[in-house]
C-alpha cells in the first residue's frame, strides 16, 4: 500500500515505460518527466498484468492512457483527489488536443470512442487506489454516480454506496459492421504477396480464423500437420494446429483465455511447408522460437511483431490497387462467415475460441446469396409440409 500524502506530485513528461523484472517479461507502467515510477498508476498495471492475467500488451495500451492523464496532473499540479474532481477539464483537454504520440492517429483529434477509452483506464485506475485506501468514497463519488445498498440488518452502517455507472462518458458512435474480405480481394493480396511468410499469414487468418496476435505467437511445435499426431503427444485427428497462450519477448499474446485447436486444410499446410524452406535460408531464424520472422533488416530472423501484420496487410491492399484498405479481422470476419454457412453457430464459437456465441455473432455477415437461398429452402420445405398433409387428408 502507498500512501497518498507522502507521494510527490508527478513531473510533467510522463510517458509508458517497460519495467522487467528479472526472469519475467514484465509489464508497462508509467514514469514522470523525472524517471520515477507513478505509484498509482505503477500498482494498478502490476495487478493487471500479474493479479488479472492480461497481456502485456494489455498493459502497455493502459500505461500509455495513464500517461496522457498523469502529464496532464503534472502540468496542472494535480494530486489524485484534485485531479478527480476537476475530470470535466482532462475531457476537455482530450477533446480538443490533437494527438501528438507517434502512432495512426498523429496530428488528428481524439474520437469519442477513444477518449472514452482513456477514461476507462482512468476510473479503473482510481478503483485501484480506492482499494489501496488511498483515495476515498468521496473521490470515486467524483467519477461515479453512486448508488446505495439497503440496510439489511448486518452491518453497524446503515446503508454501503457503490459505483452505480460513470459520470464522464463521451457519446460515441456504434462501431460500423466489419465488412469481410471477399474471395476476389483475398486473391488479389495473395497475387501480390513476395514472399511465403506473407502468404502464411494471410491463409492463417483467413482459413483458420487466427487472431494476428495468435498467428505471429505460433511456434513450430504448434502445428501438427500429419494426418496422426499421436506420436507427437496429440490425440486431435488430422492436420491442425493449437492456440496456445503464451507471451512473446516482443509482448504479443493470444487473446483467448484458453488454449484451443483450430484444424486446418491443405492450403495452410502446402504454404506452411514453402515458408519452412524459405526460412531456413533467413539469418539468425533458427533461434527464433516462433513460426513467422522477419525476413530482412536488422530484425532479420526475429520474431514478427503485432503491428507489424497490420504494416503487411495493409501494403498488400496498396498493392493490390484494391477499392478500400484490408485489415487483419476482416479475413478473420470472412473465415467465420464462411463457416457460418456449413457449421452450426456453436462449433464456429469454438473454433474462434470465443467464449459467447452473442460475439461470435458479431462474425458472422450473410450475403444477399445466403439469405435468398435460405428463404427459398424454407419455401420448398413449407410445400413439403403442405403436400404431406395434403396426402394424409386423402
Amino acid at each position: 500500500m502507498f500512501v497518498l500524502e507522502s507521494a510527490p506530485l508527478p513531473v510533467a513528461g510522463c510517458a509508458a515505460i517497460r519495467v522487467r523484472p528479472p526472469g519475467d517479461l514484465g509489464y508497462w507502467s508509467v514514469r514522470d518527466g523525472a524517471y520515477e515510477l507513478i505509484p498509482a498508476a505503477d500498482t494498478y498495471l502490476r495487478f493487471l498484468r500479474y493479479s488479472r492475467g492480461r497481456a502485456l500488451g494489455t498493459t502497455e495500451k493502459y500505461a500509455g492512457n495513464l500517461a496522457v492523464f498523469f502529464d496532464w496532473c503534472a502540468r496542472r499540479r494535480l494530486d489524485l483527489v484534485e485531479a478527480a474532481g476537476r475530470m470535466d477539464e482532462f475531457v476537455l483537454l482530450l477533446r480538443n488536443e490533437l494527438v501528438s504520440r507517434p502512432g495512426s492517429g498523429v496530428g488528428r483529434s481524439r474520437s469519442a470512442g477513444r477518449i472514452n477509452h482513456i477514461l476507462v483506464s482512468v476510473r479503473e485506475m482510481y478503483r485501484s487506489a480506492a482499494a489501496h485506501g488511498v483515495v476515498g468514497e468521496d473521490t470515486i463519488a467524483a467519477l461515479f454516480v453512486m448508488g446505495e445498498l439497503p440496510d439489511l440488518g448486518f452491518s453497524e452502517r446503515r446503508s454501503r454506496r457503490f459505483a452505480l455507472r460513470p459520470r464522464h462518458v463521451l457519446r460515441a458512435d456504434a462501431p460500423g459492421d466489419v465488412v469481410p474480405v471477399t474471395r476476389e480481394e483475398f486473391n488479389a493480396l495473395m497475387g501480390v504477396t513476395r514472399c511465403w511468410r506473407d502468404r502464411l499469414l494471410l491463409v492463417l487468418m483467413r482459413h483458420a480464423g487466427l487472431r494476428r496476435g495468435e498467428a505471429v505467437n505460433l511456434c513450430e511445435e504448434d502445428l501438427h500437420f500429419v494426418s496422426d499426431a499421436r506420436e507427437l503427444g496429440c490425440r486431435a485427428a488430422g492436420a491442425h494446429l493449437h492456440v496456445r497462450r503464451r507471451t512473446t519477448e516482443q509482448g504479443s499474446s493470444a487473446k483467448s483465455r484458453s488454449d484451443r485447436i483450430v484444424p486446418v486444410d491443405a492450403v495452410i499446410v502446402f504454404c506452411a511447408d514453402r515458408w519452412h524452406y524459405e526460412r531456413e535460408r533467413i539469418a539468425g531464424a533458427e533461434t527464433s522460437p516462433t513460426v513467422l520472422v522477419n525476413i530482412a533488416g536488422e530484425r532479420a530472423g526475429r520474431p514478427l511483431r503485432v503491428d507489424h501484420v497490420n504494416s503487411i496487410v495493409s501494403d498488400l491492399s496498396r498493392r493490390a490497387r484494391l477499392d478500400r484498405q484490408i485489415t487483419p479481422h476482416m479475413l478473420r470476419h470472412a473465415w467465420a462467415t464462411g463457416l457460418a454457412g456449413v457449421a452450426d453457430l456453436a462449433v464456429v464459437k469454438d473454433l474462434l475460441g470465443h467464449r459467447h456465441l452473442a460475439t461470435t455473432a458479431r462474425y458472422v455477415h450473410p450475403g444477399w446469396e445466403q439469405m435468398r437461398a435460405a428463404i427459398d429452402l424454407a419455401y420448398d420445405q413449407t410445400l413439403s409440409l403442405n403436400d404431406a398433409a395434403d396426402a394424409d387428408g386423402g
